[in-house]
């Protein structure tokens, strides 16, 4: 189901940006943030980058996948998107739950590491994650 989609969105937790907390420059969505290159080392713009290349979608999620509260603008392509949700172990499964329940195909792709000030570390650092991994779970060949 997740590969047939016709679009596919990979979404992305705040605690991927260079700038965890001020002078990041993404601009808000219905389905979160969209990267506007403010950074050229930061993973998100990077991946982002990625996407345009090969066809898929970049959002940076708001915590806890808050974006999927019952917000219609959010449910009303479920069957057609693809998501893939990346995120600690904390989330991960849970959003693998939430997607299952509007409908949308989805995949899970958990951090290189964990870092973010809600869980993990009191500042925050960046997390990561492995492209490829990305790429393979899309089923694009690089």
């Amino acid at each position: 189901e997740f590969l047939a989609s016709d679009r596919k969105v990979v979404l992305l937790p705040p605690c991927m940006k260079a700038k965890l907390n001020d002078g990041c420059e993404a601009v808000e969505t219905p389905l979160g943030e969209r990267c506007m290159a403010c950074e050229p080392g930061c993973r998100v713009h990077q991946l982002t980058k990625l996407g345009e290349k090969h066809g898929f979608a970049v959002m940076v999620m708001a915590h806890d996948l808050d974006v999927f509260s019952g917000n219609e603008a959010t449910s009303t392509p479920a069957g057609q998107t693809g998501v893939v949700g990346v995120s600690c172990p904390l989330t991960n499964v849970a959003g693998g739950w939430e997607m299952k329940k509007i409908g949308a195909p989805a995949q899970g792709i958990l951090l290189d590491y964990c870092g973010c000030p809600w869980h993990w570390h009191e500042d925050g650092i960046a997390t990561d994650i492995n492209f490829k991994q990305v790429l393979k779970v899309l089923g694009i060949k690089d």
